[in-house]
Order: C-alpha cells, then sequence, then structure tokens
C-alpha cells in the first residue's frame, strides 16, 4: 500500500490520522479476502526538505496500523529504487556504485581466466549499466562514473581509464 497525503508540517497530525485510516481500510479489505496485512513489515515515510521534516514533532511522526505503532524511516525500497525522505536519490547512487566495485573485485579474481579483452568489454559495460540508472538524478555537469570506470581500468590492467 502507498498512500500519499501533503500539507505543512502544522497538520502532519491530521495527515498521519488519514494514513492510520486508509491502513484500517487496507486490514478490514485483506479480511474479507480472507488475507493479513503485515504491519511489522510497513513502512512509514515523511518526504521534505530537511528543514521541513524537522519541524515535525516526533510524537507525530509514527503511525498506527492496526495495534502496531510504525516508525517512520529515512529510506525504503521500491521496485529496486532506493528513496530517501529529502527525495535526493543519494542512497540510490551510493548502493549502485558499491555495487559495481562489488563485482569489479568479483571479476578482478577471475581476469586471467577471461583474458584481456573480455574482461576489459564485460567491466566496462557492468560499471556503465550501473551507472546509466545513476545519471538521471544526477545534476549536470556532474560525472558520476569517472570514479567506478577509472577503478576499473586501474584495478583490472593498471592503466588509466579512458577519456570519457
Amino acid at each position: 500500500m502507498q498512500g500519499l497525503q501533503h500539507g505543512l508540517p502544522t497538520v502532519v497530525p491530521q495527515i498521519a490520522s488519514t494514513l492510520a485510516d486508509c491502513a484500517t481500510d487496507v486490514i478490514a479489505w485483506c479480511a474479507a479476502k480472507h488475507l493479513q496485512l503485515n504491519a511489522d513489515k510497513t513502512e512509514v515515510m515523511w518526504f521534505g526538505s530537511a528543514a521541513n521534516l524537522s519541524k515535525i514533532p516526533l510524537a507525530n511522526r509514527s503511525i498506527r496500523i492496526g495495534t502496531v505503532h510504525v516508525q517512520p524511516v529515512t529510506v525504503v525500497r521500491d521496485l529496486g529504487e532506493m528513496i530517501d525522505a529529502e527525495l535526493s536519490m543519494r542512497v540510490h547512487v551510493s548502493r549502485t556504485v558499491q555495487t559495481c566495485f562489488y563485482y569489479l573485485r568479483r571479476l578482478q579474481s577471475i581476469r586471467r581466466q577471461l583474458g584481456r579483452d573480455v574482461t576489459a568489454r564485460v567491466s566496462l559495460r557492468l560499471v556503465e549499466t550501473g551507472l546509466l540508472q545513476c545519471r538521471p538524478y544526477m545534476p549536470s555537469g556532474f560525472n558520476v562514473g569517472a570514479v567506478p570506470e577509472s577503478a576499473a581500468c586501474r584495478s583490472l590492467f593498471g592503466a588509466e581509464s579512458p577519456a570519457t
């Protein structure tokens, strides 16, 4: 279930109440279909700027779903994307770069069996594919791929990265 309400930090109690009522309706619908909503796996996130998020009183941040008080989180994973409360995509970009480095280290262990050309193509394709996910979230002129591409070249071949 994904619910959306918007308003100023002063109306957070009303928003929390509306979302709790929506969750109660979902629980009732699930029960009618002989299903059960697992409130322990439910996540709540408040979106906004850091300044507005700090204005939300701690007592009003959690939402009651059934008998469980769900505390808000700062990052959620939705359809493979890591979304943070400020919608900055920093966590998503960081995790994607971490994944690239993980697979580059794995490739390093088998590079002799693959040969230089195959290893070069696989490693650069890996970095390009992973970083294509990040490019829409980065400011113009920011080259998020420079660090992993350079690392791929250095770690696999002891060479500098190609000019981008």
